[in-house]
């Protein structure tokens, strides 16, 4: 009884551990396309600037 119990709580804990790893996978892609995302849109953010910035320069 005692060597299932711990068993089952051990595979209990390996499941919470392996949910935590999934978890900081998922959590580190997502982060990861936020970042991709975040420099795509500053970049054609500041080309759009540099353009104003151009035009004013320029007149």
């Amino acid at each position: 009884m005692v060597s299932l119990q711990s068993e089952n709580s051990a595979r209990k804990v390996h499941c919470l551990v392996g949910l935590e790893i999934s978890k900081k996978i998922i959590y580190f892609f997502i982060v990861r396309l936020e970042i991709v995302y975040i420099f795509a849109a500053a970049k054609k953010y500041s080309k759009k600037v540099q353009r104003d910035f151009g035009m004013i320069t320029t007149n």
